[in-house]
């Protein structure tokens, strides 16, 4: 091939890469074109994305308020907090409190579905995008076959025996620097037949059980002039008092008598030590109750009954209770609970009640009579009667506030008792 010859073929060459990369750029330019009109075909003018965004900021602010109110109540609602903060509740405006919570809430609600549907095609691009690649038959699947393994976990939970293989029994003492012990409660025979029915028994049976069976070594005498038995000592050491709580409970503040507290299903029993000087000033209240029962020749009357309803505010002064025998099947004939108190006064026409049996409050196994209306005020929602009973020196969560439904809280007798109106 002669010179000319390949001078030719490489000018047809330039010529060809020439042609080709114009045409690429052409290409290029229409596609960009087009992509740049439908852009601005998609986009909103101008004067509707500035309201879209105004929306959002506002949609946005009122989520954060509503969320900082829904956190700020929820805590306060939190169950246990005032008793760990020594908040009597009454002192706690927790009707309108439940109100705010509920309505910013709901409230929330609406806004985050605003929300999500302001950015409804962003969250429909980016599901198709993460979605890409992935079989959604077979994930499904896998989806729907571990919803019903969870599902079938859940009801073989649900069987007493299995959760007692699987954790272990739950009918068990807890005493501090001691040990944790075990105890069947079918065994326990209560040290007090003169309060409890065959069957049943006392926070502190539960101890002379674990001392009966040499698990602990207890040494502990009845004290008459406060009507209960006292521990002198577990293991050697001395100033022993208790914490315990029903399914569903926390942890709280008690000055109610150990051979006193029923036992039920699903409790916790702490046995803790306290200070002496404390000790003796929950036991002087126990011998002012005798003191004022034996002035009273045996007779229950207590000096101030106080009812703070809704709508109701009333105080009785030296209310005498007698025994209605509710809860018979527990105690024996002629015991007196915080609830006879309430049905006294019914008796002799000085308000109008209705009691009320619940199995259960919220997921909480319960079995208990509660006070359900008394005049005009009736429970509805989260809103009803609680009460507390014992000495001034323990109102409120310092050790009267107890969460013992009224129908199985043995009284003595008490310097006051009262029923109080409480949203939670």
């Amino acid at each position: 091939m002669n010179e000319d010859e390949e001078k030719k073929l490489s000018l047809e060459a330039e010529f060809r890469d020439d042609n080709l990369e114009i045409k690429e750029d052409t290409q290029k330019e229409q596609k960009d074109g087009k992509e740049e009109q439908k852009e601005v075909e998609e986009d909103p003018p101008l004067g509707k994305k500035v309201q879209k965004s105004k929306v959002k900021y506002f949609i946005d602010m009122g989520l954060l308020v509503t969320f900082t109110l829904v956190f700020i109540t929820g805590i306060i609602k939190f169950p246990g907090l005032l008793n760990a903060l020594g908040t009597n509740p009454r002192e706690v405006p927790m009707y309108e409190i439940s109100l705010v919570h509920d309505y910013a809430a709901i409230t929330m609600g609406f806004l985050i579905l605003g929300h999500l549907l302001l950015n409804l095609k962003w969250l429909k691009n980016m599901t198709l995008k993460m979605a890409r690649g992935i079989n959604i038959k077979k994930l499904a699947k896998r989806a729907f076959a571990f919803f019903i393994v969870i599902i079938i976990i859940l009801l073989i939970l649900q069987e007493p025996s299995v959760s007692r293989f699987l954790f272990g029994p739950t009918d068990s003492v807890i005493i501090n620097g001691v040990g944790e012990f075990e105890y069947e409660p079918r065994k326990i025979v209560s040290v007090r037949p003169d309060i409890f029915r065959d069957g049943h028994f006392s926070v502190f049976d539960t101890l002379v059980e674990l001392n009966r069976t040499g698990k602990i070594h207890m040494n502990y005498h009845f004290d008459e002039t406060m009507n209960t038995h006292v521990i002198d000592d577990i293991n050697g050491k001395k100033n022993w008092w208790y914490m315990a709580y029903y399914d569903g409970g926390w942890l709280e503040n008690n000055v109610f008598r150990m051979d006193h507290f029923p036992y039920k299903e699903k409790m916790y029993i702490e046995i803790v030590r306290e200070d002496e000087s404390e000790l003796h000033r929950i036991y002087d209240t126990f011998k002012d109750e005798v003191q004022r029962l034996n002035q009273n020749n045996g007779r229950i009357i207590i000096p101030k009954v106080i009812i703070r309803g809704d709508k109701t505010e009333l105080v009785f002064q030296d209310v005498e209770v007698t025994a209605h025998n509710l809860r018979n099947n527990m105690f024996i004939n002629d015991t007196i609970t915080a609830i006879d108190i309430i049905m006294s006064l019914g008796d002799r026409g000085l308000i109008s009640y209705e009691l009320e049996w619940y199995e259960d409050i919220g997921t909480a196994e319960v079995k208990n009579y509660f006070v359900d209306k008394i005049n005009e005020d009736e429970s509805h929602g989260r809103c009803g009667f609680v009460y507390e009973t014992g000495s001034y020196t323990y109102d409120g969560f310092r050790g009267n506030h107890i969460h013992i439904p009224s129908d199985i809280r043995v009284i003595n007798s008490p310097e006051y008792a009262e029923w109080f109106w409480i949203c939670i």
